[in-house]
């Protein structure tokens, strides 16, 4: 056991980015890319970084990609990993996303490009039930959000964004909640996002609240 524990401290794990990158690739249906280094630890804390990650966009989409970030760091609680095998809940200790840009599109068709068309996940949503997870912290920084409606012209984007996520669980619902800039301006953040559900789309609502005093 001690071995299986402190071996994946010294594994070089770029040597398994091929697979790992096609597995997040058929799980999500899109094209995942990992251009930068993969490390994970097990002791004295279970920690993963992936570096420079992007995630494509669907077919007709105008952004190359609808995600890529610098950096994921994740630290979980050793005891936690432990208790998960045995059914108990997973605890995050602390998640980070860094320069983490993400392209949301309604397509002329009424395609919208945050479904996920990957493989079935309702063997991965049972896992996720009964050894769920709990986050203490999780954080965005320096983060960009856009979104197109191309049926309608609308277009808006957030920079700056740097914000709390509240998760319930892997399958959501989640919140976010920061600062961000918007059209030059500060502004207070309120992203929420429903369940993820294989096969349908995921309910999305955003409101701003300018904390500029030009702004009356």
């Amino acid at each position: 056991l001690g071995a299986v524990l402190i071996i994946p401290g010294f594994m070089n794990w770029n040597e398994y980015k091929e697979q790992i990158q096609q597995t997040a690739s058929d799980y999500s249906g899109r094209d995942v890319r990992i251009m930068g280094d993969i490390s994970f630890s097990v002791l004295p804390t279970s920690a993963l970084s992936v570096k420079d990650v992007t995630v494509s966009n669907i077919a007709g989409g105008r952004a190359e990609n609808m995600l890529s970030l610098k950096s994921l760091d994740i630290r979980v609680s050793f005891p936690s990993v432990i208790s998960s095998l045995f059914g108990g809940k997973i605890k995050v200790e602390n998640f980070v996303l860094v320069d983490a840009t993400v392209a949301l599109e309604i397509l002329e068709d009424g395609r919208s490009n945050w479904e996920f068309g990957g493989a079935d996940t309702t063997e991965l949503e049972g896992q996720t039930s009964s050894a769920d997870l709990s986050l203490d912290k999780f954080r965005i920084v320096n983060g960009q959000l856009s979104f197109e409606d191309i049926t309608t012209g609308q277009k808006e984007l957030l920079r700056k964004i740097n914000a709390n996520v509240k998760i319930t669980s892997m399958n959501g619902p989640f919140e976010v909640e920061g600062d961000a800039k918007y059209q030059g301006l500060d502004a207070k953040l309120d992203v929420k996002l429903g369940k993820l559900r294989t096969g349908k789309k995921v309910p999305v609502s955003l409101s701003l609240g300018l904390q500029d005093d030009r702004v009356k």
